[in-house]
């Protein structure tokens, strides 16, 4: 069976390479959790590119690290460095979160937190970078933290939930606002899971952009479009 991170990465990955014609050298994954699969998808794609990952538990950590294909990271990014609370679901570890949960029975561990700014001081290694953000709501204190990083990268692949896990979970409008303040212009939006309101926007530099393929933010609330340019 096929589970829906690899087909969600499947989809990102076609839209990247076959619609916008677009190849990373390097790949940032955020959140990596329990699909060492998703990682397959990638190098089928791009067989040369280089992938820096990070995951926040330990305990997901030791599982995929023997068969992680890149370099991984056992550490939750965000925008501060230190210690931090990192909130497990019963039954869903790949649910943790550095914010309080709204579930019961969540247990919490203590776990470090850097940001991209203080694990990259001169950035990422290849401006035809992508940024993959799967973390559970802190997508964008992970930006907040990675302004200087973000300068130099063409591609954002973030999750953008509808449906919070808890009201400290950051805003897709906030998330949304954030690119386009800092050089980015929304190419698609995809839905890997309708009924959780889970959705992943693929942000890119405004040369790379594709208006024959761009799909509206505001759309995918039925709002009638209120932010200057969803491109």
């Amino acid at each position: 069976m096929v589970s829906r991170f690899v087909a969600r990465s499947g989809i990102a990955v076609c839209l990247v390479s076959e619609v916008i014609g677009w190849q990373p050298d390097y790949i940032y994954q955020v959140g990596v959790g329990m699909n060492p699969q998703e990682i397959d998808v990638f190098l089928d794609a791009w067989p040369e590119v280089h992938i820096d990952g990070f995951e926040a538990h330990p305990e997901i950590y030791k599982a995929i690290k023997p068969t992680y294909r890149g370099n991984l990271a056992n550490l939750a990014l965000g925008n501060q460095e230190g210690a931090v609370d990192l909130f497990v679901p019963p039954r869903h570890k790949d649910g943790s979160s550095v914010y309080a949960l709204s579930q019961d029975g969540c247990k919490h561990l203590k776990v470090p937190m850097s940001t991209l700014d203080a694990q990259y001081p001169k950035g990422p290694a290849s401006m035809h970078s992508l940024l993959w953000l799967d973390c559970e709501g802190s997508e964008l204190a992970v930006l907040q933290g990675g302004e200087d990083f973000l300068k130099n990268i063409e591609v954002v692949n973030v999750e953008l939930t509808m449906s919070p896990q808890s009201d400290a979970w950051c805003s897709p409008v906030d998330v949304h606002r954030f690119l386009l303040d800092h050089g980015f212009v929304l190419q698609w939006i995809h839905t890997q899971r309708i009924s959780a309101g889970q959705n992943d926007g693929i942000y890119v530099r405004p040369y790379i952009f594709k208006p024959q393929f761009c799909s509206c933010f505001c759309a995918v609330e039925n709002k009638t479009c209120n932010v200057k340019s969803c491109t």
